[in-house]
């Protein structure tokens, strides 16, 4: 992967990076297993991988989705906020499309969805006691996710 010189983008600029980004990905492959069989998957785009093309920290990048971006004036924050809002909604569709294939491994998927904003589960420690509340989820996949 091209790792980009970190630097301020102009909204024209990080509409074209993102855009180069998921290009990247769809042109490179990777062997999977699925089943019994090995078949060829593009490279799915996730944030982390966006933010290591951009040569941007994450924190940067959810700054750009709450209109933080440092532009001069508010067209620019806009667009900069919804540049980054169309790229989140890329990588859960195609998250969501490969799970729906049998592409992905439902457990990264929750773990990627839930790190795009879409959570599954919560976890609270209270006086050293730890409760997890699973939402959408069926007691098998508990279970398997258990052993």
């Amino acid at each position: 992967m091209k790792k980009r010189k970190q630097g301020r983008y102009t909204p024209e600029g990080l509409e074209k990076a993102v855009e180069a980004y998921f290009d990247m990905c769809k042109k490179t492959t990777a062997e999977a297993v699925s089943g019994r069989s090995v078949v060829q998957l593009s490279k799915p785009p996730t944030m982390e991988g966006l933010c290591t093309y951009l040569g941007l920290s994450f924190s940067t990048i959810r700054r750009y989705f709450n209109g933080e971006y440092p532009g001069e004036d508010e067209e620019s924050r806009r667009r900069v906020a919804d540049c980054m809002e169309r790229a989140r909604d890329y990588m859960t569709a195609e998250t969501l499309e490969g799970a729906l294939l049998g592409h992905y491994d439902s457990r990264i998927c929750s773990m990627m969805l839930d790190g795009l904003g879409y959570g599954g589960k919560t976890a609270e420690l209270k006086e050293n006691k730890l409760t997890i509340e699973w939402k959408g989820v069926g007691a098998e996949e508990i279970k398997k996710w258990a052993e």
